[in-house]
């Protein structure tokens, strides 16, 4: 499989030609990774870059290219209205709601543990943060509307694991304890 076009990726708007690119690559923003192209008298298929040509803007439609298109698994008699695009950029796109929801898993189970903010894991969770900020349009971290501590009860806050310790490491929320396992409440009001 081809890898994808290196990022940052942005979107950019051009009101002048009536297009809107997808761009990205190295050096910054160099490269199309998408963009659209006229099908028929009202509609549009996008383009892709032929990630075979290192380095260059050779794009083609979805349509033209019989080997980006595949069926869906367990949908092959549908396969002429409805298919799959295999293309590494196009699979990524696809998957960007689970990368979300996978690093939002991340900075949610960062939140029961104490770390050096300098450290390789305190440095990857400020660039989580950074992502998830830039992918949900806020300046500062959106943690989403079931994600936000502040509306949760004092007694279920998460919990804060001391690491390197030297012992096992647990939590505990209100009045579940793990028995002979140590947590440290970052809320007072838990006991």
């Amino acid at each position: 499989m081809s890898k994808h076009t290196p990022g940052p990726w942005r979107w950019e708007f051009n009101e002048r030609h009536k297009s809107v690119d997808l761009v990205g690559g190295r050096p910054q923003y160099d490269l199309i990774v998408m963009d659209f192209a006229r099908w028929g008298m009202g509609g549009a298929v996008i383009r892709l870059r032929d990630l075979s040509e290192h380095g260059m803007n050779i794009m083609h439609r979805a349509c033209d290219r019989p080997d980006w298109i595949e069926p869906f698994q367990g949908r092959e008699h549908h396969a002429d209205w409805c298919a799959n695009i295999n293309h590494a950029d196009a699979r990524l796109i696809a998957a960007a709601p689970e990368l979300l929801d996978a690093v939002r898993a991340v900075e949610d189970a960062a939140d029961y543990m104490d770390f050096d903010p300098d450290s390789r894991f305190g440095q990857a969770l400020a660039e989580i943060r950074a992502a998830i900020a830039k992918v949900t349009g806020g300046g500062q971290h959106d943690p989403g509307p079931e994600r936000s501590n502040a509306i949760l009860p004092a007694r279920r806050r998460p919990a804060v694991l001391r690491l390197g310790t030297g012992d096992a490491r647990a939590w505990r929320h209100g009045d579940r304890r793990c028995a002979g396992w140590r947590a440290c409440c970052d809320d007072d009001s838990v006991s």
